[in-house]
């Protein structure tokens, strides 16, 4: 358990670094931006090798954004000034354009740095890096089997469906995943509960609704409080880390939910914002 923490722990920690660089990244199109985020997506990666997921979703939302631009461009402000005013539609058209072509230059940066960065820090691919990756893939996908014969996995999407319901809202913490652990991490567990560092759970019945509330936040186009950059980000950020877990979970066991921990609280704090926004509207 002290080797996973070390795991997950910087894998959250960069993660995180790296949503936070992307959300920069589309806010400001800076080069030193683009290096942080590459150096926090190749850490992440060094750290463990799911974190591709999360780093593919950031570099596909950032690569997104400009073509929705070009998109709604096209079809409705710059058609509707084609006629009126062609110039000023073609200058905001190239305005787009030279923008999005800036922003794509950068994620090749970050990309490019990101692998440098995970390469240098495995020596165990320096000799066949192809290899080695489809090793990986291999390895990891004996261990989950293995797990799945040895311990039983979910029998449908309807257990799947339910083990992520209480994982990732009801669960309390889960110290051990093998029955008879218990005896060895009585005392451990014994002394972290009484700790003051334990940690505050919120009860499902407040936390699903400040989710829910983050979520209509993050669609309503008139959303003043969250650029549409950030809403984007964060929902393809979001989105693509509830479908991992709930599609490749094999196992109702708490750290192979980790990944989808922080949208679900980002979510949630961002409703927990909106919400007060409303009442101090209306106080």
């Amino acid at each position: 358990n002290g080797r996973r923490a070390m795991m997950e722990g910087s894998t959250l920690f960069f993660t995180l670094l790296a949503v936070l660089a992307a959300v920069w990244l589309l806010q400001r199109r800076q080069v030193w931006v683009a290096v942080l985020l590459g150096a926090a997506a190749g850490l992440a990666l060094a750290s463990k090798h799911s974190a591709i997921l999360t780093v593919a979703a950031l570099f596909g939302a950032c690569a997104l954004y400009p073509l929705i631009l070009w998109v709604e461009g096209k079809w409705g402000l710059f058609s509707r000034l084609t006629y009126a005013h062609p110039t000023e539609s073609l200058r905001r058209e190239e305005n787009v354009l030279k923008q999005a072509g800036r922003l794509y230059g950068l994620l090749i940066l970050a990309g490019m740095l990101a692998a440098l960065v995970f390469y240098a820090l495995n020596p165990a691919w320096w000799g066949d890096p192809i290899s080695r990756a489809g090793d990986v893939l291999e390895l990891r996908e004996a261990l989950l089997e293995g797990q799945t014969n040895a311990f039983g996995g979910y029998p449908d999407a309807g257990a799947a469906l339910a083990g992520f319901w209480r994982q990732a809202f009801t669960a309390t913490p889960q110290y051990y995943e093998v029955e008879g652990w218990g005896g060895y991490l009585a005392e451990q567990i014994a002394a972290y509960e009484a700790s003051i560092w334990r940690g505050v759970g919120l009860p499902a019945l407040i936390l699903v609704p400040l989710v829910i509330i983050g979520v209509i936040m993050l669609v309503r186009t008139t959303s003043r409080q969250t650029p549409r950059p950030l809403r984007l980000l964060i929902g393809v950020w979001a989105l693509a880390m509830l479908l991992t877990v709930l599609l490749l979970t094999p196992l109702e066991w708490q750290r192979y939910y980790l990944p989808v921990y922080p949208p679900i609280l980002l979510l949630a704090g961002m409703g927990f914002s909106g919400a007060l926004h409303w009442i101090r509207e209306r106080a």
